[in-house]
């Protein structure tokens, strides 16, 4: 789920215009998503994995691009960690402070490729019990 996202996000910039990060092209085995700063298309990307993964929750992701080449997937992780732990509305999705306070994470996906990172949280337990490693 989150390796096809970078991928997507690498190979198709969906992330262009009015669309942000949170966006999918329509050039894959998923529906188009423009998520928009509004948050006014939100439930495009909630169902995201239920639409692409056994994965039946809804799915919350934070997104990071590096403008720079990133030569290694570990520098990408760290300047990706950097940035969201940087950034208050980041952080607290991840430590789920705030306006996330009400909700537990018990899955996660991540995905690194080119120059974006993703993690994906959900609520639910992934029925998925082994991990695949992406090339």
């Amino acid at each position: 789920m989150a390796g096809a996202h970078v991928w997507d996000l690498n190979a198709n910039q969906p992330d262009r215009g009015r669309c942000n990060m949170h966006s999918w092209s329509d050039s894959g085995p998923w529906s188009e998503c423009c998520y928009t700063d509004d948050h006014k298309r939100a439930r495009c990307i909630w169902s995201k994995p239920a639409e692409l993964t056994a994965y039946k929750g809804s799915g919350y992701e934070i997104a990071y691009y590096s403008s720079w080449p990133v030569d290694d997937h570990r520098d990408m992780a760290g300047a990706a960690m950097e940035g969201w732990i940087g950034s208050p509305g980041h952080k607290q999705m991840i430590i789920n402070k705030y306006a996330w306070k009400r909700l537990k994470w018990n899955a996660m996906g991540v995905g690194i490729y080119g120059n974006y990172a993703v993690v994906w949280f959900g609520e639910k337990k992934d029925p998925v019990r082994k991990v695949k490693r992406c090339p």
